[in-house]
Protein backbone atom coordinates (compact mmCIF):
# COMPACT_ATOMS: atom_id res chain seq x y z
CA UNK A 1 0.00 0.00 0.00
CA UNK A 2 1.50 3.31 -1.05
CA UNK A 3 -0.89 5.66 0.73
CA UNK A 4 -2.09 3.89 3.85
CA UNK A 5 -5.31 5.50 5.08
CA UNK A 6 -6.88 5.17 8.51
CA UNK A 7 -9.44 2.78 6.98
CA UNK A 8 -6.68 0.69 5.36
CA UNK A 9 -4.89 0.52 8.72
CA UNK A 10 -8.11 -0.51 10.49
CA UNK A 11 -8.76 -3.25 7.94
CA UNK A 12 -5.20 -4.57 8.23
CA UNK A 13 -5.26 -4.52 12.05
CA UNK A 14 -8.66 -6.24 12.19
CA UNK A 15 -7.56 -8.88 9.68
CA UNK A 16 -4.39 -9.53 11.69
CA UNK A 17 -6.47 -10.08 14.84
CA UNK A 18 -9.08 -12.22 13.10
CA UNK A 19 -6.35 -14.44 11.67
CA UNK A 20 -4.13 -14.11 14.77
CA UNK A 21 -1.28 -13.09 12.47
CA UNK A 22 0.85 -10.25 13.85
CA UNK A 23 3.39 -10.87 11.06
CA UNK A 24 0.97 -9.33 8.55
CA UNK A 25 1.52 -5.97 10.30
CA UNK A 26 5.34 -5.95 10.15
CA UNK A 27 5.58 -3.77 7.04
CA UNK A 28 2.75 -1.46 8.16
CA UNK A 29 4.03 -0.45 11.59
CA UNK A 30 6.34 2.55 11.83
CA UNK A 31 9.75 2.22 13.46
CA UNK A 32 8.62 4.92 15.93
CA UNK A 33 5.20 3.38 16.64
CA UNK A 34 3.58 3.73 20.06
CA UNK A 35 1.04 1.39 21.68
CA UNK A 36 -1.09 2.63 24.57
CA UNK A 37 -3.96 1.13 26.50
CA UNK A 38 -6.31 2.84 28.94
CA UNK A 39 -5.88 -0.21 31.16
CA UNK A 40 -2.07 -0.10 31.30
CA UNK A 41 0.07 2.74 32.66
CA UNK A 42 3.16 2.32 30.51
CA UNK A 43 3.15 3.03 26.80
CA UNK A 44 5.12 0.77 24.46
CA UNK A 45 7.49 2.59 22.13
CA UNK A 46 9.14 1.35 18.95
CA UNK A 47 8.18 -1.10 16.25
CA UNK A 48 9.85 -4.10 17.88
CA UNK A 49 8.18 -3.54 21.27
CA UNK A 50 4.76 -3.10 19.64
CA UNK A 51 5.13 -6.18 17.44
CA UNK A 52 6.44 -8.30 20.30
CA UNK A 53 3.42 -7.30 22.40
CA UNK A 54 0.95 -8.09 19.59
CA UNK A 55 2.65 -11.43 18.94
CA UNK A 56 2.38 -12.40 22.62
CA UNK A 57 -1.29 -11.38 22.82
CA UNK A 58 -2.22 -13.20 19.62
CA UNK A 59 -0.32 -16.34 20.67
CA UNK A 60 -2.16 -16.32 24.01
CA UNK A 61 -5.53 -16.02 22.25
CA UNK A 62 -4.57 -18.78 19.80
CA UNK A 63 -3.51 -21.06 22.65
CA UNK A 64 -6.78 -20.56 24.52
CA UNK A 65 -8.78 -21.01 21.30
CA UNK A 66 -7.35 -24.47 20.68
CA UNK A 67 -9.72 -25.95 23.23
CA UNK A 68 -12.67 -23.65 22.51
CA UNK A 69 -12.56 -21.97 19.08
CA UNK A 70 -16.00 -20.39 19.60
CA UNK A 71 -14.77 -18.59 22.68
CA UNK A 72 -12.33 -16.09 21.18
CA UNK A 73 -12.52 -12.39 20.42
CA UNK A 74 -12.91 -11.07 16.90
CA UNK A 75 -12.09 -7.71 15.36
CA UNK A 76 -14.77 -5.67 13.59
CA UNK A 77 -14.53 -2.43 11.62
CA UNK A 78 -16.33 0.37 13.47
CA UNK A 79 -16.84 4.13 13.13
CA UNK A 80 -16.63 6.38 16.16
CA UNK A 81 -19.78 8.34 17.05
CA UNK A 82 -18.40 10.27 20.06
CA UNK A 83 -15.02 11.65 21.09
CA UNK A 84 -13.64 11.97 17.58
CA UNK A 85 -16.76 11.27 15.46
CA UNK A 86 -16.32 9.64 12.08
CA UNK A 87 -13.00 7.91 12.68
CA UNK A 88 -12.43 4.46 11.26
CA UNK A 89 -11.41 2.11 14.05
CA UNK A 90 -11.47 -1.52 15.15
CA UNK A 91 -13.78 -2.98 17.77
CA UNK A 92 -12.64 -6.10 19.61
CA UNK A 93 -15.47 -8.34 20.76
CA UNK A 94 -16.04 -10.10 24.03
CA UNK A 95 -14.90 -13.71 23.55
CA UNK A 96 -17.71 -15.83 22.15
CA UNK A 97 -20.04 -12.93 21.21
CA UNK A 98 -20.42 -9.95 18.87
CA UNK A 99 -20.59 -7.53 21.81
CA UNK A 100 -17.73 -5.02 21.76
CA UNK A 101 -15.27 -5.16 24.63
CA UNK A 102 -12.85 -2.39 23.61
CA UNK A 103 -11.85 -0.44 20.54
CA UNK A 104 -8.63 0.37 18.77
CA UNK A 105 -7.80 3.76 17.29
CA UNK A 106 -4.97 3.72 14.78
CA UNK A 107 -2.80 6.69 13.92
CA UNK A 108 -1.27 6.83 10.46
CA UNK A 109 1.64 8.96 9.30
CA UNK A 110 3.72 8.64 6.14
CA UNK A 111 1.73 5.53 5.13
CA UNK A 112 2.62 3.63 8.33
CA UNK A 113 0.74 2.88 11.53
CA UNK A 114 2.45 5.13 14.04
CA UNK A 115 0.05 4.83 16.97
CA UNK A 116 -2.23 2.13 18.39
CA UNK A 117 -4.57 3.20 21.20
CA UNK A 118 -6.73 0.64 23.01
CA UNK A 119 -9.76 2.49 24.41
CA UNK A 120 -12.97 1.98 26.34
CA UNK A 121 -15.90 1.81 23.94
CA UNK A 122 -17.99 4.14 26.10
CA UNK A 123 -15.77 7.09 25.13
CA UNK A 124 -16.39 6.71 21.40
CA UNK A 125 -19.78 4.93 21.05
CA UNK A 126 -18.58 2.97 18.01
CA UNK A 127 -21.08 2.07 15.31
CA UNK A 128 -20.65 -1.59 14.41
CA UNK A 129 -20.42 -2.51 10.73
CA UNK A 130 -20.73 -6.29 10.82
CA UNK A 131 -17.50 -6.36 8.76
CA UNK A 132 -14.82 -8.65 10.22
CA UNK A 133 -11.87 -8.56 7.78
CA UNK A 134 -10.16 -11.92 7.47
CA UNK A 135 -12.73 -13.72 9.61
CA UNK A 136 -14.19 -15.59 6.65
CA UNK A 137 -13.71 -15.74 2.89
CA UNK A 138 -15.88 -12.62 2.48
CA UNK A 139 -13.73 -9.59 3.24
Amino acid sequence: MNDLSELDAAKAYAKAWNQLDAESLVDLISDEACYASQWVLDELEGKQAVLDHLRRKMRAVAASSITDSGNRPFAELVITQLGEPGRNAVGLTVPGSDQLDCMVLLGVSESKINRIDICMIELYAPKQSGNYPGRSSAE
